[in-house]
């Protein structure tokens, strides 16, 4: 109630979306922190995380008023830093190969069904809230950039690590679709939603390969899920794509975005806003992860930790185990129960 009157709030299909993008953003920063907290914890970490990604957002968008059409910025980005600031905050030095931290024969094709549907779903992602007449756009950029870096990972994963990785498979083929987000509604040309794809998917297998091991043995950060690859690196390729397509566009289809201020300055302030995106995520990530410690009880050895059974009742494993086993075989795979671990 404010001023002695109720003031209702208006759900529609909109709100909904954005709704589900800030859902996104959380689900983003769990990806690092995962099998690191219990569930106080994420609910700590929802709590603050949502307060300052719509402060974010309102920077963004009412201050700086970006083109940010899939969320590369305000979406991916923020939430694979402020995820990676709180796995930092909380992670201790017994998650560095840490045993339990790996999957399974079984987690992995369990995984690959949902990157599919990623895949194929990503362009409806950035073309939600596109206008009626810029969702075509969007849907054939984010479908070229998606095609791009499905090669891209292909080809680099084969090439770095003598054979395919089913981890840079799972990430790196939707990175496209990440990295393209911000100037999907754009006209960049076919050949420029597929640079920003192939180099995206490129990148993010270079992360895997060799800067995520890196940080871990450097820093002390460890990622469980890989976000700063997928999310972070193409998020900020994504931020970068829209500072070079705005400044070099012609000024006709610059005209089409209606964004109203000069192509020099908006492109100043999309570059404003990565940087500050980055800055907010990091600071706030520092800030809720330090209150998250606080919130530590039932986490505290090396075992406890990638350990379903901290905060959940765990019945039947070998039941469970024998019935995967069994999908496996209908699926012409050959069972591995002993490869089976607990997925973080």
């Amino acid at each position: 109630m404010y001023e002695q009157s109720w003031n209702p709030i208006s759900l529609d299909i909109e709100l909904l979306i954005e709704s589900d993008f800030a859902a996104a953003c959380m689900l983003i920063s769990m990806g690092a922190v995962l099998g690191k907290t219990n569930a106080l914890q994420l609910a700590v970490m929802v709590f603050f995380e949502m307060i300052f990604f719509n402060f974010n957002l309102m920077l963004s968008f009412s201050w700086l008023k970006i083109s940010d059409q899939g969320g590369s910025i305000v979406v991916h980005t923020f939430g694979a830093f402020f995820g990676l600031a709180v796995s930092w905050m909380l992670s201790p030095p017994a998650c560095k190969d840490h045993k339990k931290n790996s999957s399974s024969r079984t987690s992995d094709l369990f995984a690959m069904i949902g990157t599919l549907f990623l895949w194929m779903y990503w362009p409806s992602f950035n073309g939600a809230l596109a206008s009626v007449q810029a969702q075509h756009l969007v849907v054939v950029n984010t479908t070229l950039a998606l095609c791009a870096s499905a090669v891209s990972a292909f080809l680099f994963s084969i090439k770095l690590r003598g054979k395919f990785s089913m981890v840079d498979i799972q990430n790196a083929t939707l990175a496209g679709g990440v990295a393209v987000g911000t100037v999907s509604n754009m006209m960049i040309e076919p050949v420029g939603a597929m640079i920003v794809g192939f180099v995206a998917g490129a990148f993010c297998v270079v992360g895997y390969v060799f800067i995520l091991p890196a940080l871990e043995t450097k820093l002390g950060l460890y990622d469980t899920c890989g976000v700063q690859n997928l999310h972070g690196y193409s998020g900020i390729i994504g931020g970068l794509a829209s500072v070079i397509a705005i400044s070099t566009m012609s000024e006709g289809k610059y005209a089409v975005l209606g964004l109203g201020e000069t192509q020099k300055k908006q492109a100043l302030q999309q570059l404003i806003a990565l940087v500050i995106t980055l800055l907010i995520a990091i600071v706030s990530g520092l800030f809720t992860g330090f209150l998250m410690k606080i919130f530590s009880k039932g986490l505290t050895g090396e075992n406890d930790l990638f350990e379903d059974s901290v905060s959940w009742d765990i019945e039947g494993d070998s039941e469970d185990t024998s019935a995967f086993d069994n999908l496996e075989k209908a699926l012409g795979g050959t069972p591995k129960s002993a490869e089976a671990t607990h997925e973080c």
